[in-house]
């Protein structure tokens, strides 16, 4: 309710409300310029989720590496590991805002990677934010990932991939 919609977003958050109902595949992403209101939209979803009684996780994509390198590095044994990639997964909704930003290594590419896998398959919901586009995305993440978020197979009815085209919103007014 307090998304203040401009040109270029009508479609995001159309999206937003369609994912929030259950009306659209289990996994949304959203493209854009920095400021124009993908992290808004995904913590929106959150709180609609969240009323619903649901379970919700919003992680920032680099806070989400870092707390699995913390986990790894500070391991009993690899179980920790696990316990943490899987205690992400059992959310009924998972939010990952801002995938791309972080330091591309193989452990994020892998991690990330099994993450959005884990939740295609099992078709729980997944909304993603990034400023990537489709090349950037895979030329610093992998083309792995960057097939999985940008599906355009639309008879595969996996993800749904809304580009917001807006100025950003802290620099107008």
């Amino acid at each position: 309710e307090s998304y203040q919609s401009r040109p270029g977003a009508e479609d995001a958050l159309a999206a937003a409300r369609g994912f929030a109902e259950g009306l659209l595949p289990a996994c949304l992403v959203l493209t854009g310029q920095t400021g124009t209101g993908k992290s808004h939209l995904l913590a929106a979803i959150g709180w609609y989720a969240l009323g619903r009684g649901q379970s919700v996780r919003y992680e920032v994509a680099g806070e989400f590496l870092d707390r699995l390198r913390h986990s790894f590095a500070h391991r009993e044994n690899e179980e920790d590991l696990y316990e943490l990639t899987a205690w992400y997964q059992h959310h009924s909704v998972l939010l990952l805002d801002d995938v791309g930003a972080e330091k591309a290594t193989d452990f994020a590419v892998e991690r990330l990677t099994g993450l959005v896998d884990e939740r295609l398959r099992t078709r729980l919901p997944l909304a993603v934010a990034t400023n990537l586009s489709e090349d950037e995305l895979a030329e610093r993440l992998g083309d792995r990932l960057a097939s999985r978020l940008f599906q355009t197979n639309r008879e595969l009815q996996e993800v749904r991939v809304v580009a917001l085209t807006c100025e950003d919103f802290r620099r107008t007014g």
